[in-house]
């Protein structure tokens, strides 16, 4: 028998439909579990989200 996934997406974003954004999705996940990540960004308030948005 195979399974075949066409998209991890439970609303079909074409995003996820190309390999190599995927492959980026994956490798990111991978890097945070290892603990390999350079920076975090914690938002726990609409002042934060504001200062963030504002500060790109």
């Amino acid at each position: 028998m195979k399974i075949e996934v066409s998209s991890p997406s439970p609303s079909g974003d074409p995003y996820f439909a190309d390999p190599s954004n995927l492959a980026e999705v994956e490798e990111r996940v991978k890097a945070h579990k290892e603990g390999k990540v350079k920076a975090t960004v914690v938002l726990r308030s609409v002042d934060d989200i504001t200062n963030f948005i504002n500060s790109l």
